[in-house]
C-alpha cells in the first residue's frame, strides 16, 4: 500500500504523486497538464513580448508570431527534456500503483482470512478443552522428549487422587504415577517409559493396552491406556497424548456376560438337542403309528393266536362282578369244561368252594392294591372228583378301552410232587450247613460264656442278698455319724446308684443268657410248611443279635434300617434266618477295615409288592469275571480260610423254595448290595361281619 503523507518522498517523487494521483490539486492527465503549459507560456510570453515592445513598440503581428515562436520553442526543449521522461515516469508510477492496490487488496484479504482463520481457531480450541475437559476419561498431554505433562483432564486428576490446585505443569509423567503400582495381567511392574505413553513419546508408537493399577490403599483397578504421538509437518514428535479410563466394572460385567452367555450357549445346544431329539422321537412314532396302524390287523390275529395256543390257562374276568368274559382252549382242557360252560359265570365255576375263596382274595386284593396277584399253589377239586394243584397269577391291564384282570392259570401238581420229594433231600443238605455255622459259633461263644456268665448271676444274686443286710447297717451308721466316702465317692450318693448297678449285672447275665437261647433255637429244625408265615423284621432282628460279636469285631458301621408294617411273608423263619445269617458273613468277609460299614434293611416293592431285604457292604465288591458263578454250590475265593462255598447256593436254595429270588449289585472297590424278594403271605379270610354286611 503506498503511504498516504509524503513526508518521506524527494520533491520529485511528490510531485510525480501529485501529477499521477487522479485525485491531485489540479485533477488534470499529463496531456492536459502540457497543454495547459503551452497555453501558460504563450501568454506569460505574450506579456513578456508586450511589455518589451513598450520599451520598443512593433505591430501585434510581429508579437504574436514570436509570442509563438518562442512557446513553440521552448515547448519543444520541455518535451524532449522535461516532459517525454516525466510522461514514461508517470506511467511507470501509474502501473505501480495499479500492482500495489492489488498487493494491498489481496493483503488485506489475507488478513481477514486469518483473523477468521484465528476465531475459529480459538473456538476449536475452547469446544476441544471443553471436550476433553468433560470426558469420561482421562486425558493426559506429555511434551517430547522429556515427557513433561503440558495437560491433565478433571477425571484424570480424579483417578490420580488430586485436584487442580495441586497438579503442576511441566511435571515429569513418571513423578505424576510415582506412588502407584502398575503391573501388567502376569503381576510384572511396569515402568513409565515402558508403557504406552513413553513409547509414543519415544517411539511414536500408537496403540493401547490394560494394566492393573495398584494405589496406596492397596486397591486394584483395570485401566485402560491409549496413547498416540503429536507430529509437527516435518514428522518430528513434539508430544504425545494419553487417553486412560477404569474398565474394571467393565471387565466384571464382561466376565459374568461371558459366564451368561456359556450358560445360554448350553441351555441353547440343550434345547436344541432336546428338539432335535422330540422331532427324530416324533418322526419316529409316526413312522411307528404308521406301520402299528398297518399291523393292528396282524397284531390281533398274533394275540388271538398266542392266546389260543398258550401252555397256560388263560381267563379274562370283568372286576366288578368277576365274571369270566374270555377263555382259551388250555382252560377248557385244565377245568375240563366247555368255553359255554364258563362265559358268565363266576369263579365258583371254575373249582370247589375252598379254591374259589383263595381266587376272590386274590382278584380282591388286585382291585384294592392295584397290584399283581400271585397264589403260589392251591388245591382245587376238578372233575370227576381229583384234586389238582394249581398256581395263579392276576394283573390289571387295559383291553379296548375298559379295564379287565387278566388271568393265568397252571397245573403244577406233577411238579409240586418231585419238589416234596427233593425238598426232603435239600432238608438234610440245608441243615448240615446250619449246624455246621451254629457248631462254629457256639463251640467258640456258647460255651465260653455260658459257664461264667452263669457264674456271674449267681454271685449277682448273692451281692444283692448281702446289699440287703448290709444297707440298713450302713445307713444307720451314716445317720449317727454323717457321710464317708465308698468307692471314690459319698455314701449319700452310692446308696442310690449301688443297687443299680448290681441290677444291671443281673440284667446283662440275663441278656446274654437270652443270646445263647437265640443260638441254641437256630439250631432245631422247622422245615418249610406251606401254611408258615414269617415276620422279616423279627427274621433279621434274631439274625443279627446272633452275628453280633463277629458285627462288633468286624465293622464300627453297622446299621440296621427296618421299615414299619411289613406284610407277613409265607415262610419258613428260620430258613429265612439262614439266609440272612449267610449274606451278613459274607458281607462282613468283604470288608476291607473295620472303618468300613454294612448296612441291613427292610421295604416293599412299590411296583410287584415284594417284601425286600437287602444287605450293602461297602467292601471289594464281585470282580465282573466271577459274577455268574456266585451262586454255584461248592464254588468260593475263600477256600483256603474255611470256605466251603455252600453259603450262597443254599440261600438260593431256600430263597427259590419260598417263591422268591436273590439279586445282587456290585461294584468293583466299592462294595456290593444282595437283595432278597419274597412274596407276601396270603390274605386272610374277609367274613361278612368284617365286609361291613348284614
Amino acid at each position: 500500500m503506498i503511504p498516504e503523507s509524503g513526508a518521506n518522498l524527494g520533491p520529485l517523487n511528490k510531485m510525480m504523486v501529485l501529477l499521477c494521483d487522479r485525485n491531485g490539486v489540479f485533477g488534470l492527465s499529463p496531456r492536459r497538464i502540457m497543454f495547459t503549459l503551452v497555453v501558460s507560456i504563450f501568454v506569460v510570453e505574450t506579456f513578456i513580448m508586450v511589455a518589451l515592445e513598450g520599451v520598443e513598440p512593433a505591430g501585434w503581428k510581429e508579437t504574436l508570431a514570436d509570442s509563438s515562436l518562442l512557446t513553440a520553442t521552448l515547448y519543444a526543449i520541455l518535451y524532449f527534456i522535461l516532459f517525454k521522461p516525466l510522461v514514461v515516469l508517470i506511467e511507470s508510477y501509474r502501473h505501480k500503483e495499479i500492482e500495489l492496490k492489488t498487493h494491498q487488496q489481496h493483503l488485506e484479504q489475507l488478513i481477514q482470512e486469518c483473523a477468521v482463520s484465528e476465531a475459529a481457531l480459538r473456538e476449536t480450541k475452547a469446544i476441544l478443552q471443553a471436550a476433553m475437559d468433560q470426558s469420561p476419561t482421562g486425558i493426559a498431554i506429555a511434551d517430547a522428549p522429556d515427557g513433561a505433562l503440558r495437560y491433565v483432564n478433571d477425571v484424570g486428576l480424579l483417578m490420580r487422587g488430586i485436584d487442580r490446585q495441586e497438579f503442576v505443569n511441566g511435571v515429569g509423567y513418571d513423578q505424576f504415577v510415582s506412588d502407584l503400582q502398575i503391573l501388567d495381567f502376569d503381576g510384572h511392574l511396569v515402568k513409565p517409559t515402558e508403557g504406552p505413553l513413553g513409547r509414543a513419546l519415544q517411539f511414536g508408537e500408537t496403540g493401547g493396552v490394560e494394566y492393573v493399577v495398584r494405589g496406596l490403599d492397596n486397591d486394584e483397578r483395570i485401566v485402560q491406556f491409549n496413547a498416540a504421538p503429536i507430529r509437527k509437518e516435518t514428522n518430528e514428535i513434539v508430544a504425545a497424548i494419553a487417553i486412560f479410563w477404569d474398565i474394571t466394572e467393565r471387565k466384571r460385567v464382561e466376565e459374568e456376560l461371558k459366564v451368561y452367555q456359556n450358560h445360554l450357549e448350553q441351555l441353547v445346544q440343550e434345547r436344541s438337542r432336546e428338539l432335535q431329539e422330540t422331532s427324530l422321537r416324533l418322526k419316529k412314532e409316526n413312522e411307528g403309528h404308521i406301520k402299528a396302524k398297518q399291523a393292528l390287523q396282524e397284531s390281533e390275529e398274533r394275540f388271538r393266536q398266542i392266546f389260543e395256543q398258550s401252555e397256560d390257562a388263560i381267563i379274562l374276568i370283568s372286576p366288578p362282578d368277576n365274571e369270566i368274559i374270555d377263555v382259551n382252549p388250555t382252560a377248557e382242557r385244565i377245568f375240563r369244561k366247555n368255553k359255554e360252560d364258563l362265559l358268565g359265570h363266576n369263579l365258583s365255576s371254575l373249582c370247589d368252594q375252598q379254591g374259589h375263596h383263595q381266587l376272590e382274595c386274590a382278584l380282591e386284593q388286585i382291585i384294592l392294591d392295584n397290584f399283581p396277584g400271585l397264589i403260589e399253589k392251591f388245591e382245587c377239586l376238578l372233575p370227576p372228583g381229583d384234586i389238582h394243584i394249581l398256581s395263579f397269577h392276576g394283573k390289571k391291564i387295559r383291553l379296548q378301552g375298559s379295564e379287565v384282570i387278566y388271568t393265568t392259570f397252571r397245573d403244577i401238581t406233577t411238579r409240586i410232587i418231585l419238589e416234596e420229594q427233593a425238598r426232603e433231600i435239600q432238608a438234610r443238605l440245608i441243615q448240615a450247613n446250619r449246624m455246621t455255622s451254629l457248631g462254629t459259633m457256639v463251640s467258640s461263644v456258647a460255651h465260653e460264656i455260658n459257664n461264667p456268665n452263669n457264674f456271674l448271676l449267681m454271685n449277682a444274686g448273692i451281692v444283692k442278698r448281702s446289699w440287703e443286710d448290709i444297707a440298713p447297717v450302713v445307713e444307720d451308721y451314716f445317720q449317727r455319724n454323717g457321710d464317708f466316702a465308698v468307692a471314690q465317692s459319698l455314701w449319700s450318693e452310692a446308696r442310690s446308684f449301688f443297687p443299680e448297678a448290681i441290677d444291671g449285672i443281673q440284667q446283662g447275665a440275663l441278656r446274654i443268657s437270652e443270646i445263647v437261647g437265640n443260638l441254641k433255637a437256630y439250631g432245631r429244625d422247622n422245615r418249610f410248611q406251606a401254611e408258615s408265615q414269617a415276620d422279616v423284621n423279627a427274621v433279621v432282628q434274631l439274625s443279627t443279635s446272633i452275628l453280633n460279636h463277629h458285627i462288633n469285631r468286624a465293622t464300627h458301621r453297622f446299621r440296621l434300617e427296618l421299615a414299619e408294617d411289613l406284610p407277613q411273608v409265607r415262610g419258613s423263619a428260620r430258613q429265612l434266618e439262614q439266609v440272612v445269617i449267610n449274606l451278613i458273613q459274607n458281607a462282613l468277609q468283604a470288608l476291607p477295615s473295620p472303618d468300613c460299614g454294612v448296612t441291613v434293611s427292610t421295604g416293599t416293592d412299590p411296583v410287584s409288592g415284594h417284601v425286600l431285604i437287602r444287605i450293602s457292604d461297602e467292601g471289594t465288591g464281585v470282580p465282573p469275571e466271577i459274577a455268574n458263578r456266585i451262586m454255584e454250590p461248592f464254588f468260593t475265593t475263600r477256600l483256603e480260610h474255611g470256605g466251603t462255598g455252600l453259603g450262597l447256593a443254599i440261600s438260593a436254595t431256600i430263597v427259590k423254595e419260598h417263591d422268591g429270588s436273590i439279586e445282587f449289585e456290585s461294584e468293583q472297590d466299592k462294595g456290593s448290595t444282595f437283595t432278597v424278594r419274597l412274596c407276601r403271605a396270603a390274605v386272610p379270610e374277609i367274613t361278612n361281619d368284617q365286609r361291613g354286611t348284614p
